[in-house]
């Protein structure tokens, strides 16, 4: 039996290794067998039966080797027992240290479980701590709201008495995983056969380096009526079953399936139907496909980017449109497309200083935090090291060497102030707006091996240790725009608003400012409070060579002598300081905010000595100096008594290094915004672009940038609007000018570009939510008008602080709402609910030229909640060529409202002219009721409006749909429940990157970001050209430590939330471009080239002419094709009592038999009858070379795997003739599962389903409101080499269904053909529905059609 199971273990990927096309695993539910015995804990599976083993895989075609697990469950009374047989190249390489953060193994190599037992969630996070050779198992109990009870964390899981060991495979390349976890860890109850178990897996592939971020990660064991991989940890709905098994292993009552290769196909993506469509290519192309009726409106997007070989190919189409409805007579119109396969290759990078500029195994590539500036910095004999306060990518905290190159860096956790005591690196974290995971007032102490940034746990075990806290309930002050605290003089430490301001340390001591709290926290090396110091307003610390502290203290600077007296040392000449440092000469150095922006040098005794930096800063729009910085923070001096300067700025976020004499020495500016957003290459002149707020000038050739500009920011009060560095930006000429146009969430912001890359705002409009960012009190002049009413403005205060003051030191909760931009709805809704009317939208046009907002250029205005104005443009303004703007407006009842606000000319400053009252209402069009992104919008340089949701819509600027195309994923939200990447296939597409002239042939060509990781081409006539990079759920590869130019990029991908990004033709060489975030370089971004852009043609077809098929022939034939054929049905005449046999059956009357024939290989016989209780199928000699074989790991779609006998049925006679699907319309199914037969019924209309079964692809969604296995159904198989016979009995109570003599009943029989593996169907015969040749779209597959069926009528006995 053992040698059974070794060679079932082995067929899984044998089989799997002879794929040739992509698919992805779908898991329902995993059985656990019962074990006759306990099960030894050792790594080895040799105890396991792998008959009930489900494989795990994203693309079996590609990853099978790589990236897949097999995963086997069995139980006793005391434990439930997992097991999990990997491939993975890199095995058991996990470098996450369980005592630091024992909730993080899943960085690298490692499983997640995901139980749900009664009403208790539970998580368990197990891996391999290579170092020390670990097996490791944490447990988390509940959801992750710490606010939610249960919620408990249980870091070593072998205390609660799970084991679990892991062993490499002899060819080390893969690894074994076995668990035993006590039931009474799970659940009060002992466990019992067939009891069901919620579950969940999480599968991960860890990166080289073991650390960081997983390299792979793929979730099974889905519900297929939620099928959401994404957020998958958060969602138990999504999860599957583990059902315990009565039997302690699964018989195979079939032969195993024949492992032959798959033979390459010259059409691998076959089109049917009984329209030929002729064409011919000069070579291997891809192609594209639509059809169109004779008005020019899109009837079928047929196939989209599908190899096909040189020469003369046909492909066919069914005379359907993209719903499967089958389309009126008439003249039809055949577009489309071809070119060869694109290629990217690599250019150069650019955003970040590092070296390459993206995180690499060794630790050394890559640089600073997407989120966060850098503000912390502390020196030793070795190395200068600084931190961000929160990194989600790159790192938060890294170390230099004293030229700049990176040595280490840690990735995914929070930062905070830095110093070095002993061999160790220190760090505070705070719990503030900043800190993910720190509850709010609480302050954190953590410290690592100063050499190489491994994480070191206190004496006590603990990753940390909290040495104080502060009132988190009393607010910091409010923060105000930067313009207006810099303008009233209140730009100091406090505009942080964190407690931490200072953070330095002594030969034995910690010393911690916490800066509203007026103390000063010390600790020793473990983090055990010594003692506290007070002193008002504490910011930087610093201690001199014989251990003495000194302060900045609101603005003078103190030392700390004897029984904490203070004395001053530096009383006057400084304004607002911060950051403190001294040098081997206890020389001073304090870095001012304020208006003095630099670092001002005083001697020991206090005397002022020089500046560092000019005086001011980098405080204004205009060309960039280097001997200036900004929010000079954290700054320490290195052995050679060169300064180093943390600047807390992100235009640029930038660390700068000053020689004694307050000379710039060098700089390193970096990073940019989450996944490149921010960045962008202007495309009428390529050598320059912007990173972050900054103009930057490029060196194509040698592959270098540098800042050339502060691209815009006016220190006023009322510099309101403006292009800011985190948000998506475009460059458009128009109007004799170059514009910037910026904006996100429903803002839109255009500014005049100038040739020195400065930017000067013109003009904006948006939603008042805008102001509602970074944590920033409302300004005064958005207060003072945001009601008519005054009383109202008191009431929001009072029931709404943070609306106008923020959020204080975490975010505000209000019942569900939580954190500002949530609770401006609530406030917008019981405001309305008052009957107050909030001017809740506004609109800017300056009109002396000063790019500042007076109140007479601002017009705020009410919104309606119902019938909202702005929206279409979370992402990037829909701007015209002529600046014409446009809005998306999606109502509460999916009701979508185009508007354009036209530009009428320009006024005397400059200023767009765009008028309320002039507005323009294009089209409406109802959206689907799918809860997934608001539509988001672009327009191309002709005027038309695409329209981005389900489907994918391009309308002209009158309004007139022009064409759609599938989209049923749509956005961020949408990606989390898409298949797998296919040709053509749409997996939330966000934005358009930008556009590019094709050519006079090919016309406008645009591109489409997608959430998870892909690139997508298409003409503004609706062709889908083309994808580029990998979906990131495909494992693709990785970005190599070592680039070259040239370098091919393909097979990487853009990576998941890939947000920024750029598609742009360069005027300079005529090549097409692809500019933004690939792989792990998401703190920079990449230019590549696309080849092959000049291959794209477009094919010329003849038209197809569709008849009406009533007057095709008028005899009785024709006649019969319309109504059906008809099939009589005998009742038995004794009852069979549920035992099905060929006996039961009249197979020599062809009145009883249905024949089926495709070819002299594929024909079968089909009948059906019943007695008092039962319904009996019958199918006699199927001839099959592979007889009756389905590897299916989903039973809901074995129709779509593998061999299978269909029986479709009308059940309700009310429903009559009607060729639509109604309640009573069913669907059996018979085949193999998991090597059992297994019937399941499909019940396509139920009363009082409200989440049915959805079966998606790119041609549409079936839905099906129930599917379920019959369990008392009874099968017999019998298998000859080359054919098999199946008959079947269903109780007539389980599907409803009891015929009478003398009633005719709609049908129809089928059988559909595995390949020779039972991975995928080849060939669907039905004996009434011929429009059955699909079978490479899995809605269509899963629908039925009741206008194609036949008739059954039943005889007398």
């Amino acid at each position: 039996m053992q040698a059974l199971y070794a060679f079932l273990s082995f067929l899984f990927f044998f089989i799997a290794s002879q794929l040739l096309f992509p698919q992805e695993t779908a898991n329902r539910s995993l059985i656990a067998l019962h074990s006759p015995k306990p099960v030894i804990i050792d790594g080895n599976l040799n105890e396991w039966d792998f008959s009930s083993a489900i494989l795990s895989c994203y693309d079996l075609s590609t990853l099978k080797d790589s990236h897949a697990v097999q995963t086997l469950a069995m139980y006793d009374e005391n434990y439930l027992y997992l097991a999990f047989q990997f491939k993975d190249k890199t095995p058991l390489v996990n470098r996450i240290d369980p005592l630091f953060d024992p909730q993080g193994g899943w960085k690298a190599d490692a499983v997640q479980i995901r139980l749900q037992t009664g009403d208790k969630i539970i998580h368990f996070t197990t891996w391999y701590y290579t170092p020390k050779s670990l097996p490791w198992v944490s447990v988390h109990i509940g959801l992750w709201n710490p606010q939610e009870s249960p919620y408990e964390d249980f870091a070593d899981g072998k205390k609660l008495g799970i084991k679990i060991a892991f062993k490499k495979t002899n060819d080390n390349l893969g690894y074994n995983e076995e668990i035993a976890i006590p039931w009474n860890v799970l659940q009060k109850t002992k466990p019992s056969a067939h009891e069901k178990l919620r579950c969940g897996l999480e599968f991960f592939w860890g990166r080289p380096n073991g650390k960081d971020w997983p390299e792979h990660r793929f979730a099974d064991l889905i519900n297929q009526e939620n099928p959401k991989r994404e957020f998958f940890w958060a969602n138990p709905d999504a999860w599957g079953e583990l059902e315990l098994a009565e039997e302690s292993y699964v018989s195979l009552k079939t032969s195993l399936p024949s492992a032959k290769t798959i033979s390459s196909q010259s059409n691998p993506y076959p089109t049917t139907g009984q329209y030929p469509i002729h064409y011919t290519l000069e070579e291997d192309n891809n192609v594209s496909l639509v059809i169109e009726d004779s008005s020019g409106q899109r009837i079928r997007n047929l196939i989209a980017d599908v190899p096909r070989e040189k020469g003369n190919n046909i492909d066919f189409w069914d005379g359907k449109d993209d719903l499967g409805n089958e389309v009126p007579p008439g003249k039809y119109t055949v577009r489309g497309l071809c070119h060869k396969p694109f290629h990217l290759a690599y250019q150069f990078a650019f955003g970040n200083p590092g070296d390459p500029q993206w995180l690499t195994p060794d630790g050394r590539g890559g640089w600073l935090s997407n989120h966060e500036n850098p503000f912390a910095l502390t020196i030793d004999n070795r190395y200068v090291y600084v931190a961000a306060a929160t990194a989600e990518g790159a790192c938060a905290l890294m170390a230099l060497d004293f030229k700049g190159k990176k040595r280490w860096g840690i990735g995914g956790i929070n930062g905070g102030m830095i110093t070095r005591l002993g061999p160790y690196l220190y760090m505070v974290v705070e719990g503030c707006l900043s800190s993910y995971g720190v509850d709010p007032g609480e302050v954190r102490l953590y410290r690592f091996k100063a050499e190489d940034g491994t994480a070191v746990p206190f004496s006590d075990k603990s990753p940390y240790k909290v040495i104080g806290h502060f009132n988190a309930q009393s607010p910091p002050p409010p923060k105000k725009s930067l313009g207006q605290a810099y303008e009233e003089g209140s730009l100091d430490a406090s505009w942080a608003q964190r407690q931490t301001i200072g953070f330095a340390s002594s030969t034995h001591y910690l010393y911690c400012s916490l800066y509203f709290e007026d103390k000063i926290l010390v600790v020793d090396e473990e983090g055990r409070l010594i003692r506290t110091m007070a002193i008002k307003k504490p910011a930087g610390l610093a201690v001199n060579k014989k251990g003495e502290l000194f302060c900045i203290s609101e603005k003078k600077i103190f030392k700390f002598i004897e029984n904490q007296k203070t004395i001053p040392i530096v009383q006057s000449g400084l304004s607002a300081p911060v950051g403190l440092a001294l040098d081997k000469d206890e020389n001073i150095y304090v870095s001012e905010w304020g208006r003095e922006m630099n670092v001002k040098l005083f001697s020991k005794e206090g005397q002022f000595l020089r500046s560092i930096g000019e005086k001011g800063g980098r405080n204004i729009t205009g060309m960039y100096n280097l001997q200036t910085m900004f929010l000079p923070w954290s700054i320490a001096l290195d052995p050679s008594n060169n300064l180093w300067v943390a600047e807390w700025d992100n235009s640029p976020r930038r660390i700068s290094v000053w020689s004694q004499e307050g000379k710039i020495i060098n700089e390193f500016c970096g990073s940019t915004y989450y996944a490149g957003i921010g960045c962008m290459i202007d495309p009428s002149n390529p050598k320059y672009g912007i990173v972050m707020g900054n103009g930057v000038e490029l060196d194509w050739q040698k592959g270098l940038w540098r800042i050339e500009s502060v691209l815009y920011r006016e220190l006023r009060s009322n510099a309101l609007f403006g292009p800011q560095p985190q948000i998506v930006q475009r460059i458009i000429a128009s109007r004799g000018k170059k514009w910037l146009v910026s904006g996100m969430q429903n803002y839109a912001c255009i500014s005049e570009l100038t040739d020195n890359y400065t930017a000067k705002p013109k003009a904006a409009m948006g939603s008042l939510s805008y102001f509602l960012l970074d944590n920033i009190e409302l300004p005064p002049l958005i207060e003072k008008n945001l009601f008519v009413d005054s009383s109202a403005l008191f009431w929001a205060k009072t029931n709404f602080p943070c609306i106008f003051f923020g959020d204080g030191w975490g975010k505000t909760r209000m019942g569900n709402f939580y954190g500002r931009d949530q609770i401006w709805n609530l406030f917008q809704w019981e405001a309305f609910q008052k009957g107050y009317s909030i001017n809740n939208s506004f609109m800017w046009i300056d009109q002396d030229g000063d790019g500042l907002v007076e109140e007479e250029e601002l017009a705020l205005f009410p919104e309606s909640l119902k019938e909202p104005l702005f929206g279409g443009a979370w992402w990037m303004p829909i701007v015209g060529q002529d600046l014409t703007l446009y809005w998306l407006a999606l109502d509460g009842s999916g009701q979508l409202t185009a508007w354009s606000f036209p530009c009428y000319g320009l006024n005397k400053s400059g200023a767009p002219l765009y008028f309320l009252n002039k507005r323009k209402k294009i089209f409406i069009y109802q959206k689907s009721n799918k809860n997934y992104d608001p539509p988001e919008g672009w327009c191309d340089s002709r005027g038309n409006i695409l329209v981005i949701t389900d489907p994918l819509m391009m309308f002209s600027s009158e309004g007139k749909l022009l064409w759609k195309y599938p989209d049923p994923w749509p956005g961020v939200h949408g990606s989390h429940y898409a298949p797998q990447s296919y040709p053509g296939r749409l997996i939330g597409p966000l934005y358009v990157v930008g556009s590019a002239d094709g050519g006079e042939a090919i016309g406008e060509i645009f591109c489409l970001a997608a959430n998870l990781g892909e690139r997508y081409l298409f003409t503004t006539d609706g062709l889908f050209i083309g994808s580029l990079f990998k979906d990131c759920r495909s494992a693709p590869d990785v970005l190599p430590q070592v680039p070259y130019r040239n370098m091919l990029i393909d097979h990487t991908t853009a990576g998941g939330e890939s947000f920024g990004g750029q598609f742009f033709k360069n005027p300079e060489d005529g090549n097409f471009y692809l500019l933004g975030p690939v792989s792990d370089c998401r703190e920079s971004v990449i230019l590549a080239q696309i080849l092959g852009m000049e291959t794209i043609k477009r094919l010329t077809f003849s038209p197809i002419i569709v008849e009406n098929k009533a007057k095709q022939s008028e005899n009785t034939q024709n006649k019969e094709e319309k109504n059906g054929p008809t099939l009589y049905i005998k009742p038995l005449k004794e009852p069979a009592l549920g035992k099905p046999s060929k006996e039961l059956f009249c197979w020599t009357n062809p009145q009883n038999v249905a024949l089926l024939s495709f070819e002299q290989n594929h024909s079968a016989q089909l009948s059906w009858t019943f007695d008092k209780d039962y319904l009996y199928i019958g199918c006699k000699d199927v001839l099959d070379d592979s007889p009756m074989i389905n590897l299916g790991s989903d039973p809901t779609k074995l129709f779509k795997t593998g061999d299978a006998v269909i029986l479709e049925i009308r059940t309700k006679d009310e429903a009559g003739n009607t060729p639509e699907v109604t309640e009573g319309d069913i669907r059996l199914l018979f085949s193999i599962f998991h090597g059992k037969p297994i019937a399941m019924l499909y019940l396509y209309k139920e009363k009082g389903i409200i989440h049915p079964l959805s079966f998606a692809s790119p041609i549409g969604i079936t839905y099906v409101d129930k599917v379920t296995p019959l369990n008392d159904a009874k099968i017999v198989l019998e298998k000859n080499p080359s054919s098999y016979s199946l008959y079947a009995s269903v109780p007539l109570k389980e599907i409803n269904f009891y015929p009478k003599v003398g009633r005719a009943y709609r049908g129809d029989l089928g059988v559909i053909y595995s390949d020779k593996q039972g991975i995928n169907d080849v060939l669907r015969l039905f004996w009434s529905n011929k429009s059955t040749g699909m079978v490479n779209d899995l809605s269509i597959e899963a629908s039925i059609n009741p206008q194609f069926w036949g008739r059954f009528i039943i005889e007398e006995q």
